[in-house]
């Protein structure tokens, strides 16, 4: 997470020139792309292990809300400080690991929507 955070800082503060939103920016994307992550394994685990069946009910429509704000809250404490994420994206110089993640995310949730009538 701290690669993915890092990166995504670093673009954002290249496009906009401030740290707090770069940071928060970053977090929220993060975010995102774990509860999409978490959600995505999660149906593609549900008739292999039983208790996938508990997760996907976090994932639905009045509970997501808190599910979405629990893994903001985990992403958050996870993550390093502000200061700590600013030096550490003066070194960086590559978005691969970014770039790979979102992909991810972009295909589990592709397959969540569109599954049923691309697999069939």
């Amino acid at each position: 997470m701290r690669v993915v955070i890092t990166e995504f800082y670093s673009m954002m503060f290249r496009l906009t020139g401030a740290k707090l939103f770069s940071y928060i920016a970053g977090l929220l994307y993060l975010s995102a792309l774990n509860f999409i992550t978490i959600n995505g394994l999660a149906s593609l685990m549900n008739g292999w292990l039983g208790f996938v069946g508990l997760i996907l009910v976090l994932f639905r429509f009045p509970i997501s809300l808190a599910t979405a704000v629990g893994i903001f809250g985990l992403t958050y404490w996870l993550t390093p400080t502000v200061q700590t994420v600013a030096k550490d994206a003066k070194k960086t110089s590559s978005y691969m690991t970014l770039i790979l993640y979102s992909i991810f995310g972009m295909l589990l949730l592709t397959y969540l929507k569109f599954g049923d009538a691309l697999f069939t």
